[in-house]
């Protein structure tokens, strides 16, 4: 079981015309954990 906690808080004061861009790569590691264990199942399972 991936249990996973993401939370994230910004803060700006005194901030006009002011973007922030935040890129979440969290859903990448997901897959690739997820191809990892089907990988290793694969090839406990000799099906490779």
């Amino acid at each position: 079981a991936v249990k996973q906690i993401n939370k994230q808080r910004t803060i700006i004061k005194n901030s006009r015309n002011v973007s922030v861009t935040t890129t979440d790569t969290d859903i990448a590691v997901n897959i690739q954990i997820l191809l990892q264990l089907l990988l290793a199942i694969l090839i406990k399972l000799d099906i490779l």
